[in-house]
Protein backbone atom coordinates (compact mmCIF):
# COMPACT_ATOMS: atom_id res chain seq x y z
CA UNK A 1 0.00 0.00 0.00
CA UNK A 2 2.80 2.48 -0.18
CA UNK A 3 3.16 5.34 -2.57
CA UNK A 4 6.63 5.95 -2.96
CA UNK A 5 9.79 4.37 -2.11
CA UNK A 6 10.42 6.61 0.62
CA UNK A 7 7.04 5.20 2.39
CA UNK A 8 8.39 1.90 1.46
CA UNK A 9 11.66 2.65 3.24
CA UNK A 10 9.66 4.15 6.12
CA UNK A 11 7.25 0.95 6.18
CA UNK A 12 10.31 -1.18 6.18
CA UNK A 13 11.98 0.32 9.52
CA UNK A 14 8.79 0.19 11.49
CA UNK A 15 8.85 -3.33 10.49
CA UNK A 16 12.93 -3.69 11.56
CA UNK A 17 12.08 -1.50 15.17
CA UNK A 18 8.89 -4.26 16.15
CA UNK A 19 11.01 -6.91 15.70
CA UNK A 20 14.67 -5.26 17.57
CA UNK A 21 16.74 -5.85 14.35
CA UNK A 22 18.10 -2.15 14.15
CA UNK A 23 20.46 -0.68 15.79
CA UNK A 24 19.46 2.86 17.70
CA UNK A 25 22.36 4.27 15.57
CA UNK A 26 21.94 2.43 11.89
CA UNK A 27 21.63 5.01 9.20
CA UNK A 28 19.25 3.58 6.48
CA UNK A 29 20.16 4.87 2.86
CA UNK A 30 17.06 5.22 0.09
CA UNK A 31 18.44 5.36 -2.84
CA UNK A 32 15.49 6.35 -5.48
CA UNK A 33 14.95 3.98 -8.77
CA UNK A 34 15.39 7.21 -10.49
CA UNK A 35 18.62 7.84 -9.44
CA UNK A 36 20.40 4.92 -11.37
CA UNK A 37 23.74 6.99 -11.98
CA UNK A 38 24.40 8.47 -8.79
CA UNK A 39 27.78 8.04 -7.92
CA UNK A 40 28.70 5.81 -4.51
CA UNK A 41 31.38 8.48 -3.16
CA UNK A 42 27.64 11.16 -2.96
CA UNK A 43 26.20 8.15 -1.33
CA UNK A 44 29.37 7.49 1.01
CA UNK A 45 29.17 11.41 1.93
CA UNK A 46 25.84 11.68 2.64
CA UNK A 47 26.53 8.67 5.44
CA UNK A 48 29.92 10.49 6.82
CA UNK A 49 27.40 13.86 7.10
CA UNK A 50 24.84 11.45 9.44
CA UNK A 51 28.04 9.97 11.44
CA UNK A 52 29.77 13.11 12.34
CA UNK A 53 26.64 14.80 13.52
CA UNK A 54 24.67 12.88 15.72
CA UNK A 55 21.87 15.81 15.79
CA UNK A 56 21.24 14.80 12.16
CA UNK A 57 18.51 12.70 11.15
CA UNK A 58 18.93 12.82 7.46
CA UNK A 59 20.69 13.91 4.86
CA UNK A 60 20.21 14.61 1.26
CA UNK A 61 22.65 15.28 -1.79
CA UNK A 62 22.06 18.20 -4.28
CA UNK A 63 24.11 19.75 -7.37
CA UNK A 64 24.66 23.24 -7.38
CA UNK A 65 24.32 23.48 -10.91
CA UNK A 66 22.77 21.53 -13.45
CA UNK A 67 21.64 22.05 -17.67
CA UNK A 68 18.71 23.98 -18.60
CA UNK A 69 16.59 20.08 -19.93
CA UNK A 70 17.44 19.11 -16.64
CA UNK A 71 16.43 22.18 -14.47
CA UNK A 72 13.00 22.11 -17.18
CA UNK A 73 12.57 18.77 -16.42
CA UNK A 74 9.20 18.63 -13.74
CA UNK A 75 10.74 14.99 -13.38
CA UNK A 76 14.02 16.13 -11.90
CA UNK A 77 13.86 16.97 -8.14
CA UNK A 78 14.99 20.58 -7.47
CA UNK A 79 16.85 22.31 -4.04
CA UNK A 80 16.00 25.74 -2.76
CA UNK A 81 18.73 27.23 -0.93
Amino acid sequence: DCKTGTDRVHEAINYLNVRHELAPNAIVVNIQGDEPLIRSEHIDTAIHLLEIDANASMSTIAVAEMDEKLFLNPNIVKVVK
